[in-house]
């Protein structure tokens, strides 16, 4: 038989197991609780919040973006300006972090190091979120700056840390989960 709670409304003051003291002097039954349903209940509430704080961005312009065994914060490159400059000029890039970079449609969008201080992984995702290529950038020290091209089409491109894809065993093929709209 399932454990049962007493509960006490508002300003009133169990005496009881079973009997509240209401501030007017009167009794009457405390209303009884099912253990388990209270338990279920705190459990998704909490499952919930869980959910929200791991996984809405944490900041204005950024996105979850998700591989196999871990999720990087994303800044958001989703018009033509933000996607030219990507991540020039950095000079260090968290493990945890990276750029997400959105296009209209599918294509065979071409990257380069230019003005690009860091090496980087360049993982390209199709519109059905399985990644289609991935290169191992190194900054471009002389012109001309070498392109990185993928064989198949991709509507997004995510440049995370050196080693990021290696590390994360992140392989062509791979699904990927972009969380929030895209």
């Amino acid at each position: 038989m399932p454990q049962k709670l007493c509960f006490c409304a508002h300003q009133s003051t169990r005496i009881e197991k079973f009997k509240c003291l209401l501030p007017n002097g009167e009794i009457m039954p405390a209303k009884k609780l099912k253990l388990v349903p209270r338990i279920v209940l705190a459990g998704a509430i909490v499952l919930i919040a869980i959910l929200f704080m791991n996984y809405l961005p944490g900041a204005p312009g950024t996105r979850p973006v998700c591989f196999s065994t871990t999720c990087i914060s994303a800044e958001i490159a989703d018009t033509p300006e933000e996607r030219n400059r990507g991540l020039m000029f950095r000079t260090e890039l968290a493990e945890d972090k990276g750029m997400l970079f959105i296009f209209e449609t599918e294509g065979l969008y071409s990257f380069w190091m230019k003005n690009t201080l860091i090496p980087l992984d360049m993982i390209w995702i199709g519109q059905n979120f399985n990644i289609v290529h991935i290169e191992h950038a190194v900054p471009c020290t002389t012109e001309p700056c070498e392109s990185y091209t993928p064989d198949t089409p991709a509507k997004y491109v995510v440049e995370a840390v050196s080693g990021f894809a290696d590390a994360h065993n992140v392989k062509v093929g791979d699904s990927v989960a972009l969380l929030g709209n895209v």
